[in-house]
């Protein structure tokens, strides 16, 4: 696992790949549930991914099973399937987080942004329907959201969260006034 993260931070991102491979034909078996070829797996699929190299989704399924404990790797992997549209499993991986509290505010964006990606207009509109979830989400992906969802289906909660972040201030000019946002 240290080799192979070694040879990633180094930029030697297919002879990373190989040894997170050969890390999971090793590990493969001993354990029920080993974070650490979660982790290891998840790297392995944002490197071919990145690549653009064939079996990025294997790897992060692969990464999915061998542990539902590791956020990051849960995020990597549902990045990854994001990308190349295996929403369901992608929103699995994110709702791993969500249900036991882990990493709350990013696997909550990332959430949105699954939604966003997916064109799942009704799971979003349900997701923004909650106050606390739209406090986590920062005024541009509130934006992308009203934008996605339109007036009619944008939830209240979105509109008035927007609207707490909108600022004018007068500007007096020779001649007419403007108001001018605050930026």
């Amino acid at each position: 696992y240290y080799v192979a993260r070694t040879q990633q931070s180094m930029g030697q991102l297919f002879a990373s790949s190989e040894t997170y491979e050969r890390l999971a034909k090793l590990g493969d078996g001993h354990f029920r549930k080993d974070d650490m070829l979660a982790a290891g797996m998840a790297n392995r699929a944002i490197i071919q991914a990145y690549l653009t190299q064939p079996g990025a989704i294997a790897s992060a399924k692969q990464a999915l099973a061998y542990s539902t404990d590791v956020w990051e790797a849960n995020l990597l992997c549902a990045y990854v399937l994001k990308e190349h549209h295996e929403y369901i499993v992608a929103e699995d991986a994110i709702l791993r987080n969500l249900d036991v509290d882990l990493e709350k505010s990013q696997s909550q964006q990332a959430l949105v942004g699954l939604y966003l990606a997916s064109g799942d207009q009704t799971k979003l509109a349900i997701r923004l329907s909650d106050p606390a979830m739209v406090r986590e989400l920062s005024a541009a992906q509130l934006l992308m959201c009203a934008t996605k969802l339109g007036d009619l289906r944008t939830p209240p909660a979105v509109v008035q969260a927007l609207q707490r972040t909108l600022q004018v201030a007068p500007r007096f000019n020779l001649g007419r006034d403007d108001l001018d946002p605050i930026v």
